[in-house]
């Protein structure tokens, strides 16, 4: 696999097992500006998340201007651009 999809995929296999298979509801997001330099990759990014969590989980995804997140529970918040992230939530 090409190198941001195996990352995205990497990012699903860790969802599950971080959350140990109870997930319910997996939000993948992708930014717009991702899915410009990526182009026709950005197909095979989801499809390479969306089949780790085939039969496990319920998925769905969106594109977006970007992220604002932290990479920790110790850093502040900041702007991610070009970028995959996956929200899992679990009962």
């Amino acid at each position: 696999l090409v190198l941001p999809v195996h990352s995205a995929e990497k990012a699903a296999i860790r969802c599950k097992k971080d959350i140990k298979n109870k997930q319910q509801l997996s939000f993948p997001v992708s930014c717009v500006g991702r899915s410009l330099v990526l182009k026709q990759l950005v197909k095979e990014e989801v499809k390479a998340v969306n089949e780790q969590f085939a039969g496990i989980i319920k998925t769905t995804s969106f594109y977006c201007g970007g992220e604002i997140a932290s990479f920790d529970k110790f850093s502040k918040r900041e702007l991610h651009n070009q970028t995959m992230t996956i929200t899992t939530f679990a009962a």
